[in-house]
């Protein structure tokens, strides 16, 4: 009977794990087509329905996707945002200075999958 409750609580920590790293969420904002503007504030927000009721944490990254690469030319050195409360749903952040592109898109690491769709950047 100990057993079976055993594998029954790893079973449970398991799943949830695996529902934060699975990626089951989705990345709100910024959406297809968003402009940002250097020097503003703008709010990313994800959709928290799938994510256990942890204190998990997660770091937000900008990145690229450019024609003919698989590379997602992530920005490791210069996190958007670090230690964001997954459970909070939003953080808000200045806009990076980086080249003008219309081809970014934000990653929420905490879990593989929480990319958001292509925005643009302009000055």
């Amino acid at each position: 009977m100990f057993s079976t409750k055993l594998v029954a609580v790893f079973a449970t920590l398991f799943a949830a794990a695996a529902s934060v790293s699975a990626g089951t969420d989705k990345v709100i904002h910024p959406s297809n087509g968003e402009v940002w503007v250097l020097s503003q504030l703008r709010t990313i927000q994800w959709d928290t329905t799938d994510i256990p009721s942890t204190n998990a944490t997660g770091d937000i990254l900008l990145g690229y996707h450019q024609a003919n690469s698989n590379d997602k030319h992530l920005d490791y050195d210069h996190p958007v945002a670090k230690d964001v409360p997954l459970l909070a749903g939003f953080v808000v952040v200045p806009v990076p200075t980086v080249e003008p592109r219309g081809d970014y898109f934000i990653q929420l690491f905490g879990s593989e999958d929480y990319e958001s769709e292509d925005f643009i950047i302009k000055p």
